[in-house]
C-alpha cells in the first residue's frame, strides 16, 4: 500500500499525534528520519539520539543478526503494495532493558520527492507475559499431574480427536499418546461392567454442555485395571456449540481400594451392629434419634411403626411425647449431660404382647473438636430374665442360707446357726448379767430304731421328737438338732436351776411316750446333760462340751436321765481324749502285745484251739488291762483299727506254729460290733486270709450275744456272708445278755462260749442256767467252750455235764508268742 504527501514536515506532525510509537526511515539509506513522541516513551530515548542512525540502533544486537537483511527484505515487500507485519520482535530501550513489539510498516513515496518507510511499533510485553506465566502454570501444572498419577489433555470435539495427551500417560497407562487417537479407543479400554454407564453419563453432561466428573476402571496395555478420575471441562463456541474438551485424569486406584476397604469395613460394623441382640440407638441433643441398628428398628416395627427423621427417643421406647424424667424412667441423655460420662439406667417397658420387660440402657458419650458432648450412643439391653434370675437366685440364696444355717429333716437350727445364737446369748447375759442353761440332748436306743425299722422310720422318730420339744420351750429358746440324734435347747433369761430341772424332767416325761412308727410302738427315751452360763463356763464351746460330758454321765447311770455339768465330768472327757491320743501312738509304737489262751478238750487232753487276747505294755504305766481300754475303744473308731492290728498280728503268729507243725486247731479272735458293722471288713479279711495263707476254716471269730441283738435281723444278714467264707462263728459270753431264742436259733453261729460267771455260780450252789446253757448247746448242736475254768471243782462239773471244751486258768493264763510255742510242744501232761 503507499502513502503519497507532498509536505513533509505536514506529515510528521501527522505522525507524531498518533498514540503509537512511529518510525520513519529513508529507503535508500536505511537511516531514521522521523522518531515520534510515543517512539521516545516506548525505548526511553530522545528523538535526537537516533535520528540520522542506522534503524538497527532500535533493535538487539543479536536480534540484527539474525535479522540484517529484514530491512531490505520489507522495503522490497511494500513496493509491491502490500502491508509488512513482524510478530513478536524485540526493540533495545535506552536503559538496556528489552521489549517484546509487533512491527507493523508501510511505504510512503514522494514526500519531497524522497521515499520512506513509516513502522508502527505497538508494545506486547503485557501480553508476552502473560503468556509466559500461562505456559509456567500449564507446565507447573502438567508437572503436579505427572508427580500426582495425573494426565492433562485436550480432546477435538468437532475433529473427534486427542489433541493433546501429557506424556504421563505411560507411566499410568502403559500408553503412548500416539496409541489413544480418538474416544471410541478410548472407550474400548473402560471396564465392561462400568461403559454403559459412563457412556450414558458423558453424553449427557456433554450434550448439555455442562462440566462434570466421572470414576471408572480402566485397562492398563498389561491388562489390569486402575481407578481413575476424569475431569472433564466442555468448551462452546459462540453459537454455543460444543467444540472442545480438556481436562485431566488421576490415578485414584489407592483412593478407591481404601474407600472400598472403609465400605466393607462399615458394612461389616453394620452387619455386626445389626448381629447385635440389642436395640443400639444414635441420640442427638434434641433426643432425635439419628441411627437405629436393626434390632431398634425391629423393636419399633412390633409396635407398627416405621423409622423416620421426626423419632423421638422417648417415642421409640414409651411411645410417649414428653421426655423420661420419673425416677423408674430416669433420662440417660440428662444424666450424660451432667457429668460427661457413661451413664446407665434402667426402665420398665411394655413389649408388643403388652409384657413388661427390663431395659438396661447404657448411654455413651461422643465428644466434638472441642470437648463438648455433640450426641451418645444408647444401647438397650433386655435384663427382664437376668433380673429373674437375680430374684431367684436371691431366693435361692436364702434358701441356701437357710439350709446351710439349719437342719434339712426337722427344719431346726443346725449347729452353726445354734453356735451363733449362743454366742450371741452371751453376750446379752453378759450385758445384763443373766444366767442361761444349754441342754445337750441325746436319744436313748435311736440306733436300734434305724437298724432294725429303717433309717425311714428313724427320720419320723427325729421328726416328732422335735414336735414334742418345741411344745415344751418358750419362744424366745433356740432348739437345735446338731447332728444324728442329738439336740440342744439354749434355755435364757433363767433365775435359777428349778425352772431348768422342770424342763428336763418334762421333756423326760414326754419321751416316755411311745413314738408310732409303721404301726409300731417305739420306745427311745433320752438322756440330757445340762451346763449353766456363768457358772459352769462363759465360753459356747466350753457350754457345749460340759452339757455333752453331763450327758454321757447320765447314760452311764442308766439312760433316760439327766445331769447337770460337774467339774469331775471334765476330768472324765479330758481322760478320754488323752486315751484316745495314748492309743493312736500305742498303735503306731507297737506298744500292743498278743497273748495266746489255749482251748483244751479236757476228755481228749488235746489243744483244739487257742483265743488271741490283747493287752497294753505301756511305756510308763505297765501293763493295761483291756477292760481300761476295750471299752472306750469300742465307743470310736479305734477298734476297728486295733481289730485289724490283732487279726494281722496272730495270723502272722499262728501260721508260723502251722508251719513248724506244733499246733493244728482253731484260732479265736473278737470281733467288735463296729467291725462287724463296717462295709469294708469283709474285703480286709479276705486279703489278710490271702496275704497269710490262713485257711479260713481253722478262723473263729467271737461275737458278743448282746451286740448282735441290738439288731438281730441285720445281725443275721452279716453273719451269713461270713459264713460264706467258711470260717466259725461262736457267740461270746452267752447267758449275760438277752438273746431271743428264736433269733438264736436262726443265728448262723457254730459255737456258744459259757461266761465264767455261770462257771463260778454253778460252784456256789445255783448250776441252773450253766447246765442250761450246755443243754441248748446240745439240742442246737453247738460247740460249747466253758470260760474261766481255775479249779478242779468247775473242771469236774463241765465234765461231768459233758462239756468238754476248756479254757482258763486251770491250764494256762494267758501266754505270749514264744511261751505258747513251748507250751504248744510240751502238750497237756
Amino acid at each position: 500500500m503507499f502513502v503519497n504527501i507532498d509536505n513533509k514536515e505536514s506529515f510528521f506532525s501527522y505522525l507524531d499525534a498518533l498514540p503509537v510509537a512511529v518510525v520513519v526511515a529513508d529507503t535508500s539509506s536505511g537511516e531514521i528520519v522521523f522518531f515520534s513522541r510515543e517512539a521516545e516513551h516506548l525505548w526511553k530515548r530522545e528523538a535526537k539520539e537516533v535520528i540520522g542512525k542506522k534503524q538497527t540502533v532500535l533493535h538487539p544486537a543479536y536480534w540484527n543478526d539474525k535479522n540484517h537483511e529484514t530491512f531490505s527484505k520489507n522495503v522490497a515487500t511494500l513496493k509491491t503494495g502490500k502491508v509488512v507485519k513482524n510478530t513478536q520482535n524485540a526493540i533495545l530501550r535506552g536503559d538496556g532493558t528489552e521489549v517484546p513489539v509487533d512491527i507493523y510498516a508501510n511505504l510512503v513515496q514522494k514526500v519531497e520527492g524522497r521515499e520512506y518507510i513509516v513502522g508502527v511499533f505497538i508494545s506486547i510485553e503485557q501480553r508476552v507475559n502473560a503468556l509466559e506465566e500461562l505456559q509456567h502454570k500449564n507446565k507447573s501444572l502438567e508437572y503436579l499431574l505427572d508427580n500426582i498419577g495425573g494426565v492433562s489433555w485436550e480432546y477435538d470435539y468437532i475433529h473427534d480427536c486427542f489433541v493433546y495427551i501429557s506424556k504421563n500417560i505411560e507411566n499410568i497407562l502403559g500408553y503412548r499418546a500416539d496409541e489413544l487417537s480418538n474416544l471410541e479407543q478410548w472407550f474400548e479400554h473402560i471396564h465392561p461392567q462400568d461403559q454403559k454407564k459412563i457412556l450414558l453419563q458423558t453424553t449427557k453432561q456433554i450434550a448439555q454442555g455442562k462440566n462434570h466428573t466421572l470414576e471408572y476402571r480402566l485397562k492398563k496395555k498389561d491388562g489390569t485395571y486402575i481407578w481413575i478420575l476424569d475431569i472433564i471441562n466442555v468448551k462452546k463456541d459462540e453459537n454455543a456449540k460444543v467444540i472442545q474438551l480438556y481436562g485431566f485424569i488421576i490415578d485414584i486406584t489407592k483412593q478407591k481400594e481404601t474407600e472400598l476397604a472403609l465400605k466393607k469395613e462399615k458394612e461389616f460394623v453394620n452387619s455386626v451392629i445389626n448381629a447385635i441382640d440389642d436395640s443400639i440407638m444414635v441420640i442427638g441433643l434434641d433426643y432425635s434419634v439419628k441411627m437405629m441398628n436393626k434390632k431398634a428398628q425391629e423393636a419399633l416395627e412390633q409396635k407398627g411403626r416405621i423409622a423416620d427423621v421426626h423419632l423421638k427417643c422417648y417415642d421409640v421406647f414409651h411411645d410417649s411425647v414428653n421426655e423420661c424424667g420419673l425416677e423408674d424412667h430416669q433420662c440417660p441423655l440428662a444424666k450424660v449431660l451432667e457429668t460427661k460420662e457413661i451413664a446407665k439406667v434402667i426402665h420398665l417397658h411394655k413389649n408388643s404382647k403388652n409384657e413388661d420387660r427390663y431395659i438396661e440402657i447404657s448411654a455413651t458419650p461422643l465428644f466434638n473438636d472441642e470437648g463438648e458432648v455433640e450426641s451418645l450412643i444408647e444401647i438397650g439391653h433386655d435384663i427382664t430374665q437376668h433380673i429373674s434370675l437375680v430374684r431367684e437366685l436371691e431366693k435361692n440364696t436364702a434358701l441356701l442360707d437357710f439350709k446351710a444355717h439349719h437342719d434339712e429333716l426337722t427344719q431346726l437350727p443346725n449347729r452353726t446357726l445354734y453356735r451363733d445364737r449362743l454366742e450371741m446369748a452371751i453376750k446379752k447375759a453378759k450385758r445384763a448379767g443373766n444366767k442361761f442353761a444349754v441342754l445337750f440332748l441325746d436319744l436313748d436306743h435311736f440306733k436300734e430304731v434305724n437298724d432294725s425299722l429303717g433309717h425311714a422310720a428313724g427320720d419320723k422318730v427325729l421328726i416328732d421328737a422335735t414336735k414334742r420339744l418345741q411344745k415344751l420351750i418358750r419362744a424366745e429358746d433356740t432348739l437345735a438338732r446338731l447332728g444324728g440324734d442329738e439336740f440342744s435347747i439354749l434355755f435364757e433369761h433363767i433365775k435359777d436351776t428349778q425352772s431348768v430341772t422342770s424342763l428336763a424332767q418334762k421333756i423326760l416325761e414326754a419321751f416316755n411316750e411311745p413314738f408310732s412308727v409303721e404301726g409300731n410302738s417305739v420306745y427311745i427315751g433320752c438322756s440330757i446333760g445340762i451346763s449353766l452360763f456363768p457358772d459352769d463356763g462363759e465360753k459356747a464351746e466350753d457350754l457345749l462340751k460340759f452339757a455333752d460330758n453331763a450327758m454321757y454321765k447320765a447314760k452311764e447311770k442308766g439312760r433316760n436321765s439327766f445331769e447337770y455339768y460337774t467339774r469331775s465330768m471334765t476330768e472324765q472327757a479330758n481322760r478320754r481324749l488323752e486315751l484316745e491320743r495314748e492309743i493312736r501312738a500305742a498303735l503306731k509304737k507297737q506298744e500292743f502285745k498278743l497273748l495266746y489262751q489255749p482251748q483244751v478238750n479236757a476228755k481228749t487232753k488235746t489243744i483244739e484251739g487257742v483265743e488271741a487276747l490283747i493287752r497294753w505294755e505301756h511305756p510308763t504305766k505297765g501293763i493295761i488291762s483291756p477292760y481300761e481300754f476295750i471299752r472306750f475303744a469300742q465307743q470310736s473308731k479305734l477298734i476297728i483299727e486295733i481289730d485289724n492290728w490283732v487279726m494281722q498280728q496272730a495270723f502272722e503268729d499262728v501260721s508260723a506254729w502251722y508251719k513248724e507243725g506244733i499246733f493244728d486247731g482253731k484260732l479265736s479272735l473278737n470281733l467288735a460290733t463296729k467291725q462287724l458293722e463296717n462295709n469294708a471288713f469283709m474285703e480286709f479279711l479276705q486279703q489278710q486270709l490271702k496275704h497269710y495263707k490262713f485257711d479260713a476254716r481253722k478262723l473263729v471269730l467271737e461275737i458278743l450275744e448282746h451286740d448282735t441283738m441290738k439288731n438281730p435281723n441285720k445281725s443275721i444278714e452279716r453273719l451269713n456272708k461270713l459264713k460264706s467264707l467258711h470260717l466259725s462263728l461262736a457267740l461270746d459270753d452267752f447267758g449275760t445278755g438277752y438273746s431271743s431264742l428264736t433269733y438264736l436259733y436262726k443265728f448262723p453261729i457254730d459255737e456258744l462260749k459259757l461266761d465264767r460267771a455261770f462257771v463260778v455260780a454253778a460252784q456256789q450252789g445255783n448250776p441252773e442256767i450253766a447246765l442250761a446253757v450246755i443243754a441248748l448247746a446240745k439240742a442246737l448242736k453247738l460247740e460249747l467252750v466253758a470260760e474261766g475254768v481255775e479249779t478242779k471243782e468247775d473242771l469236774d462239773f463241765m465234765l461231768e455235764h459233758g462239756c468238754y471244751l476248756i479254757q482258763g486258768f486251770y491250764y494256762s493264763k494267758p501266754l505270749s508268742n514264744e511261751d505258747m510255742k513251748a507250751f504248744l510242744k510240751k502238750g497237756i501232761q
